[in-house]
């Protein structure tokens, strides 16, 4: 059973322009992840990064996956950004180093199933089904 210290989360940050994965946006993008890790985290290691990790109506998206110790633990979170024009989507999961791959599996699948759909003001909204 996963340890309850376990957390999967998404966030919607509206954006002023639209961003792009170019080597700016990934350096911007990899200091906003870590400056995320909690305060006193040691032992950081980026594990891997991979470009468009998963594909949300045609968005391009970026993902991270970091080691840290924290608590006498080792934990592992894995973030992927989601650039739409208007919007930032931020797909987090963060587990015991032991529970990570299982959790990441299923949290990874639900993102999959998201579906963007345009509605008639133009604007956009993501669903999961």
């Amino acid at each position: 059973m996963p340890d309850t210290r376990s957390i999967a989360s998404i966030q919607a940050v509206p954006l002023a322009a639209p961003q792009t994965f170019d080597e700016a946006g990934i350096a911007a993008a990899r200091a906003q992840v870590l400056a995320e890790l909690p305060p006193g985290s040691q032992l950081v290691k980026i594990l891997f990064e991979e470009q468009n990790p998963v594909s949300l109506g045609g968005a391009l998206s970026y993902g991270f996956t970091l080691s840290y110790q924290t608590l006498g633990e080792t934990f592992v979170r894995n973030v992927v950004l989601v650039n739409r024009p208007d919007v930032q989507l931020a797909f987090r999961v963060t587990a015991r180093k032991a529970d990570f791959e299982m959790l990441q599996r299923t949290f990874r699948s639900s993102i999959l199933s998201w579906q963007w759909l345009e509605t008639s003001s133009s604007s956009a909204a993501a669903t999961h089904k």
